[in-house]
């Protein structure tokens, strides 16, 4: 099963809402959004980890 129009439709939009919606927190409620941010670090740097150790890195 091909995912490339998961690829080129699902992703960019879910990083724009996502974007736009962390720079209206930081408008907003800048606590909240760094919190967001942090968590959303968090989040990559665990999955690039996670990659890294299935990958034989």
């Amino acid at each position: 099963m091909s995912t490339k129009w998961l690829d080129n439709v699902t992703w960019p939009k879910a990083a724009l809402f996502g974007g736009v919606g962390v720079v209206i927190l930081l408008i907003v409620h800048p606590p909240t959004a760094e919190r967001i941010l942090l968590a959303i670090m968090d989040l990559a740097r665990i999955l690039a980890n996670a990659v890294g150790t299935l990958g034989g890195g």
